[in-house]
């Protein structure tokens, strides 16, 4: 029995085979080692799919005729989305499937009309291209493409790309255009063209909204970047509706009128929301003579001048009646120019009454006044007392002149900076003729006339020096404060004995005036 169990055991060991050693053994996450070569081999044939799948997609109305063979075309896609993948185990992100999709179906659009040109012109007779089913079945083909892969290409530029496309193929083939299959497209397409007039419309006026909100004011070419980004918008929506040519005249025209009115409520908020913004700048600044024009200001002034330039480009129409959006936000920027010149000179004007309000202390009868006389002259006596009031005035004449220089410099429009000086000019000397009036019955203190006569000689000077006219410099309100002030000098050179040291209204409006 032993000898029959051994006999067995030998017979099973020389059955079984031998196991050879594994050179390579398995790893435990399934990878595989591959040489450089066989990758770099790999990749050649992986671009070369990719790009044969993106040809086939873009040519699906030949490559997949009438939607056969059944399935191919969603087999393709399928492949493409893994050909996309950067490797076996991360899935390609959706968003860059739907951009290779949309690049491959905008091309589409471009291949299929200009095909459908050349196919209409068949031994030089107009044939409609409805006939053919293929090309009736094109845009349906499209959206089952998109409908297939379940993605949201949404309504954006690229996707208007496509209408773009075949309009622009068809507007310039006489055998194509305003024919059957031209205004199928024109159905087709329509309410995709208002979807997207819509969403524009929607953006635009968001931007601008966030825009103002954290504007700068900083110039941006010919106002800010707010403004500059919401004219941009609006004219770029313009050219390319109108570059369309939509054939059908009527809803050419609304498309015309609705971006028409589009443009004149954007520039409408961005004028109001600029002229609040104003109007909150001006009062957080000083109101003294440090006073220094902002260069916000100038840029806000510069928004209306862009404002009214842009909105004869982007808010007049042909048609005679439809000139109301132009002349209404016309209007509107010169109403609220006005108002803002208004509002800058009342800053100004706050400033001289300021320099006036110190002068009044030096009024006759006053405790002050009394106190200085008796102080000026006592101290006169051992030294040389310095000229009181000067400071004043010196610094009043230096803010004028500074803000006539950077008004001069920043603002665009030079009929605004005229108009603005005007009121300007005419304002200061309207406050002190009524300062000077409500004094009729008050010799003026020596130190109110010699700052009086530094600033209205100054003022003529540099107002006339900025072109503003001898009909508005010379007015009745000039002569009335010229001739008081001349009174008062002669009599101050009698009773203070040469009290003004040198300062006087003689040749105050010749142009080779000494600048004390």
């Amino acid at each position: 029995m032993e000898t029959k169990k051994d006999s067995k055991k030998e017979s099973k060991k020389k059955k079984e085979p031998k196991t050879q050693p594994n050179p390579e053994p398995k790893r435990p996450d399934g990878i595989g080692t591959v040489t450089v070569d066989e990758k770099e081999r790999f990749e050649e044939i992986k671009e070369r799919l990719r790009v044969l799948l993106e040809n086939q997609i873009t040519h699906f109305r030949y490559c997949f005729p009438f939607g056969r063979p059944e399935g191919a075309l969603k087999a393709t896609l399928s492949l493409l989305e893994r050909v996309l993948m950067k490797d076996i185990v991360t899935p390609v992100p959706q968003e860059e499937v739907k951009t290779v999709i949309r690049k491959c179906l905008e091309q589409a659009a471009l291949v299929n009309y200009t095909r459908l040109s050349e196919y209409a012109k068949i031994e030089g007779k107009k044939r409609e291209m409805y006939e053919h089913p293929v090309f009736c079945l094109a845009s349906q083909v499209m959206d089952l493409t998109i409908r297939k892969l379940g993605l949201d290409l949404g309504v954006d530029q690229r996707d208007m790309a496509v209408v773009s496309s075949a309009e622009a193929v068809i507007h310039r083939n006489y055998n194509l255009c305003n024919g059957k299959f031209h205004k199928h497209l024109q159905d087709l397409f329509a309410p995709l063209v208002v979807r997207y007039v819509d969403l524009m419309e929607s953006s635009i006026a968001q931007s601008i909204h966030r825009g103002f909100e954290r504007e700068s004011w900083e110039p941006v070419n010919n106002g800010s970047g707010t403004s500059e980004d919401m004219f941009w918008k609006l004219d770029a929506l313009q050219t390319f509706i109108r570059d369309l040519h939509w054939p059908e005249e009527e809803f050419g025209k609304h498309l015309e009128q609705r971006l028409k009115l589009m443009a004149s409520d954007m520039i409408e908020s961005c004028v109001k929301r600029t002229r609040i913004a104003f109007e909150v700048k001006l009062q957080k600044t000083s109101r003294s003579t440090d006073f220094r024009v902002p260069q916000s200001i100038c840029t806000m002034f510069n928004v209306m001048v862009d404002a009214k330039a842009q909105s004869t480009k982007l808010c007049s129409m042909e048609m005679g009646q439809e000139h109301q959006y132009h002349s209404k936000i016309d209007e509107l920027i010169e109403e609220t120019v006005k108002e803002m010149i208004t509002l800058l000179v009342a800053k100004f004007v706050t400033i001289l009454e300021g320099v006036l309000a110190k002068l009044s202390r030096y009024d006759e009868g006053t405790l002050f006044s009394s106190f200085l006389s008796f102080t000026v002259k006592a101290a006169s006596k051992y030294v040389d007392v310095p000229k009181p009031g000067m400071d004043v005035a010196d610094a009043y004449v230096t803010f004028v002149r500074h803000s006539q220089d950077v008004l001069r410099d920043k603002v665009n429009e030079e009929m605004y900076i005229e108009r603005l000086f005007d009121q300007w000019y005419t304002s200061s000397m309207s406050v002190v003729c009524t300062w000077l009036t409500d004094r009729m019955d008050l010799q003026l203190h020596i130190y109110q006339l010699k700052t009086l006569i530094r600033i209205v000689k100054k003022t003529y000077r540099d107002f006339r020096l900025q072109g503003v006219l001898d009909s508005t410099l010379n007015s009745k309100t000039y002569e009335t404060i010229r001739n008081r002030l001349t009174v008062e000098e002669a009599t101050a050179s009698v009773s203070e004995g040469g009290g003004l040291q040198g300062i006087t209204m003689k040749d105050s409006d010749e142009e080779d005036e000494e600048d004390d």
